[in-house]
């Protein structure tokens, strides 16, 4: 996220899900804190991943990008692999959408934790 942000303009939300029943502050990792210290980025609590289900997002990592217009325009993961940093199909179809170019499908593979346990996801 910090490589992509560092190369667009853009406002970006990163939200980390509360399960149902823990403590308020729980998800404040040192995740948080890396998501918090990037440039345009604004961290939230996610509670009960009542937003990630919004947004279809189902596993660490899932990210989705609209246009200014609104418009979808990705859905899915940032990196080539789990914890991997550096070029991805994802990350290069958001720079691409970003200078008004259509590079193949506005999705990838998302790796990660699954956010949400089959009961809380119904």
């Amino acid at each position: 996220m910090a490589r992509l942000m560092a190369r667009i303009d853009a406002d970006a939300w990163v939200l980390f899900v509360r399960p149902e029943g823990v403590e308020p502050g729980w998800e404040r990792t040192g995740s948080w804190a890396a998501a918090a210290a990037i440039p345009g980025v604004r961290v939230l609590a996610d509670v009960d991943g009542k937003t990630a289900q919004v947004f279809g997002a189902e596993t660490s990592g899932h990210v989705v990008f609209y246009d200014a217009t609104g418009a979808l325009r990705f859905s899915g993961g940032i990196t080539a692999a789990r914890g991997h940093e550096g070029p991805s199909a994802g990350g290069d179809a958001i720079l691409a959408s970003m200078h008004g170019e259509e590079r193949g499908p506005g999705c990838a593979l998302t790796f990660g934790c699954p956010l949400l346990s089959p009961e809380t996801s119904r």
